[in-house]
């Protein structure tokens, strides 16, 4: 039996889960990411954007059926929490007065803070629109510079048992992804994943990210829609603030310092028509559209297994943490008694209707990646065509002249997620 995420996943989750302490009122879990979020020269200068760097980490994430991965959704975690606005004292008719006046006080002052952290953390898009983003910092925040001193080292050999029970087999199926190498699409693949390819004029990046959005799955997302109190029903609406005070739109900032990204090494694979059509529009995507299009791909691109089952991987790596002050965690996680009208408990957390359960804490990147392994014959066929290997976006190029797999430039492989209680904690009729 070949190299499996599972084998990858428990050394890395062990060291990483040590890396980062988290206290005890609120553990959290490393998940590697389904398919890694890569920085190329092209996005560099974006994530200096506090508008960029904050929707990096705003999308809502979910966690794979094998229980390893963490995958993401477009819908996003502040469009979630925005909901908790809307919040009212839970009164509990079994207590008495006294004890549902101290609710109430204590329930409405955490609310005003909860109102006063979101008006002081939202900032208007530098887009020309009236529309906001809630500013999160990310810790260290020189992270993505080349010459940041943030950076180690690390290598960790991975085994997998060799086993000719057929048993064990079928029940490491069961858990593992024994397919562990993405491959590149044919044209026939790209157009049936992506059938606005097929036409023969040019496809603009609009469109594209509206085909992608067409065809993912359907969750419903909004807990006002999933309401089961008797009639009437509220209609899904948006909470409107209206005594938000516009502020300045945020651009990019110069720095300081001089800004050295990584460079991707240049791809040797020659591009079909179709493929030039899909590269074109997808590099006029903004940078979070751009990482949801490549996972669309990826999940759609054919899967192989591999018959190595010893492999070394080696690389630089940053655990990056992530504050959002417009997020109260009193609210969330210590003062229980509130209720949103028109909202049933539970339903902001759900994880089967696409909302939030799990908060990312943390994000683990990695650069200057290589991959060796003693590979057998036919692994290195499938190699030739792998762009990715595991969590790991890979650059092939090396397979055939040095025997390894490689990528000089910043991806993001893997998150710490803190898991939510049920929100809201109560619900009324």
């Amino acid at each position: 039996m070949g190299i499996t995420l599972e084998s990858i996943y428990k050394p890395v989750n062990e060291f990483f889960v040590n890396t980062f302490k988290s206290s005890k009122d609120a553990p959290v879990a490393f998940r590697l990411q389904n398919f890694a979020h890569v920085i190329n020269e092209e996005d560099f200068e974006g994530i200096t954007n506090p508008e960029v760097s904050s929707d990096l980490v705003n999308e809502i994430p979910y966690v794979d059926d094998n229980g390893l991965n963490v995958g993401f959704l477009s819908n996003t975690i502040d469009s979630a929490y925005e909901l908790i606005l809307g919040a009212l004292p839970f009164i509990d008719d079994s207590l008495s007065e006294d004890e549902n006046e101290a609710i109430h006080n204590s329930v409405m002052r955490t609310k005003a803070q909860v109102d006063r952290d979101w008006e002081s953390f939202s900032q208007v898009r530098g887009n020309g629109i009236t529309d906001f983003f809630r500013l999160t910092h990310l810790s260290p925040s020189n992270w993505f510079e080349s010459e940041s001193k943030v950076w180690e080292k690390r290598n960790f050999e991975i085994k997998e048992p060799i086993s000719t029970v057929e048993s064990t087999k079928s029940k490491s199926k069961s858990k593992s992804n024994l397919k562990i190498l993405k491959v590149r699409m044919t044209d026939a693949q790209l157009i049936n994943a992506l059938p606005l390819l097929n036409v023969s004029k040019k496809v603009k990046p609009i469109e594209l990210k509206m085909q992608v959005l067409k065809m993912q799955p359907v969750f419903f997302g909004n807990p006002l829609v999933l309401n089961t109190v008797s009639k009437p029903k509220p209609k899904p609406t948006k909470i409107i603030r209206d005594h938000r005070k516009l502020q300045k739109a945020v651009f990019s900032r110069k720095m300081n310092v001089t800004l050295k990204p990584i460079p991707n090494k240049a791809s040797k694979v020659k591009r079909t028509a179709v493929g030039l059509k899909f590269s074109k529009a997808f590099h006029g995507l903004r940078f979070n559209e751009k990482i949801l299009v490549k996972d669309f791909i990826k999940k759609k691109s054919p899967s192989k297994a591999i018959k190595t089952n010893n492999v070394s991987i080696s690389f630089e790596y940053c655990v990056v943490k992530i504050r959002r002050q417009w997020f109260n965690e009193v609210m969330c996680n210590i003062n229980r008694s509130w209720y949103i009208p028109g909202i049933k408990k539970g339903a902001i957390s759900d994880p089967e209707i696409g909302t939030l359960s799990h908060l990312p804490v943390a994000f683990l990147a990695v650069r200057n990646l290589n991959i060796t392994a003693n590979w057998d014959s036919l692994d290195k066929k499938e190699l030739e065509k792998a762009v990715s290997f595991g969590p790991f976006d890979i650059n092939n190029q090396d397979i055939k002249e040095k025997g390894s797999l490689s990528h000089d430039g910043i991806q993001i492989i893997g998150w710490m997620l803190q898991e939510l209680p049920e929100l809201p904690p109560n619900g009324k009729d």
